[in-house]
Parts: structure tokens; C-alpha cells; sequence
């Protein structure tokens, strides 16, 4: 089990999810682009970037409290469109905990995608972050979850994120995590994206721009 300290952070974290779940909505990024806990986040970047784009498509970073840290990104290179799952081959927080130096390694695996898969993806991330926004303060607490964070690139304006804690199956937060859950286990299985993926996300879309 992670240490308590990060416990205590999944739960901050949580005080808030009571409004976060209503108003169903991503938050703006706490750790990616923040001041808090620092060197975790750094060292996230380090490892699940590794061998990446600076600018890809989408990045899509998962922080589990109880197994280990992945990313999921899509790239364009030489005319095709790729997505990369990148999953830590040991706990990231754990390493650092240890202080122990060691290289902590990567499994990578990808699979090629249509362009039309990239873009509609690109679209439904980068509308759930258009959306981001401070939820109404709640005191609701909770423990172990998971942190999922959105991050996506525009030209003339650059990354933008916005990131949700274990948000409840069927809410759009919950089908946001979902579709990013997908997309994990479609590389990670090294199958192609299946139809009722792309049909959700262009729903899930329509949704969001809908609000």
C-alpha cells in the first residue's frame, strides 16, 4: 500500500469530490503543473515521457494509489498516427521513497490509428478541458483512488490540462476515464480501436460541447 502520506493526499484530494461528482467536471491539474509534491511529478514525467513526442496529440497520465503509474499518448510522425501506453515497471512513489537512484524502466507498447480516431479523440479531450474549472468546496473523505490527468496541445495555445480523482461509472467524468481505460487496454492488448470506442467518444463529445 502506498505510504501514508500520499494517502493523505488522496484524501485532500477527495475533500472535494462530493461537489466534483454533481457538477461532473474535470479540476485544474494539482500535480503535473503545480507546486505540489514536486519531485513525484517530475520524476512521473521522467519516466512516462521517455522516448516521446514534447508535443503529442493528447497525453492521458494515471496515478493509481495501489499499482503502478502509466501514460497513454497519441503522436503524429511521418504521415501516420500513433498511440503509445507507457506503463512503469515499479512504483514510481515507491523509488523515490527509497531513495535509492535506481533507473526506474518503462514497458512500452503501440499501436497504429487512423487519423480520424487521433482527431476525435483530440476533440473530446480537448473539449472535457475546455471545461475545467475549481468545484464548490465539499468535506467529503475517501482513501485509495486514482488520479487521472487530461493534457492536451493546441497551436497558439499551447498544453492545458485538467485532471479527475476516481470519478463514478456513468457520469462524464466516469466516461471520460473510461475511454482513456480503453484505449490502454486496446494498445496494451495491441488491438485495433473498436467501433463502439469511436462511437462513444463522438457522443461523449457532443456532450461536453453541449453544456
Amino acid at each position: 500500500m502506498r505510504p501514508l502520506f500520499l494517502t493523505l493526499f488522496g484524501c485532500i484530494c477527495a475533500l472535494v469530490s462530493h461537489a466534483q461528482q454533481p457538477e461532473d467536471h474535470l479540476e485544474p491539474a494539482k500535480g503535473l503543473y503545480t507546486d505540489g509534491f514536486p519531485d513525484y511529478y517530475l520524476k512521473v514525467q521522467e519516466v512516462l515521457y521517455a522516448g516521446q513526442s514534447g508535443r503529442p496529440v493528447f497525453r492521458v497520465v494515471a496515478l493509481p494509489s495501489l499499482q503502478l503509474e502509466y501514460a497513454v499518448m497519441a503522436e503524429r510522425r511521418a504521415g501516420k498516427c500513433y498511440l503509445t501506453y507507457q506503463l512503469a515497471q515499479h512504483s514510481i512513489w515507491h523509488a523515490l521513497q527509497a531513495k535509492t537512484g535506481e533507473k526506474i524502466g518503462v514497458t512500452s507498447q503501440v499501436i497504429e490509428i487512423s487519423d480520424e480516431a487521433a482527431t476525435a479523440l483530440s476533440q473530446l479531450f480537448n473539449a472535457a478541458v475546455a471545461q475545467t474549472h475549481y468545484p464548490k468546496p465539499a468535506m467529503t473523505m475517501q482513501s485509495d483512488g486514482n488520479t487521472y490527468t487530461f493534457i492536451t496541445f493546441q497551436n497558439g495555445i499551447g498544453p492545458q490540462a485538467g485532471e479527475t480523482w476516481s470519478p463514478l461509472a456513468g457520469t462524464h467524468m466516469g466516461r471520460l476515464v473510461a475511454v482513456a481505460e480503453s484505449l490502454r487496454k486496446a494498445t496494451s492488448q495491441q488491438q485495433p480501436l473498436p467501433a463502439s470506442l469511436l462511437q462513444e467518444v463522438v457522443q461523449l463529445t457532443a456532450t461536453f460541447q453541449t453544456k
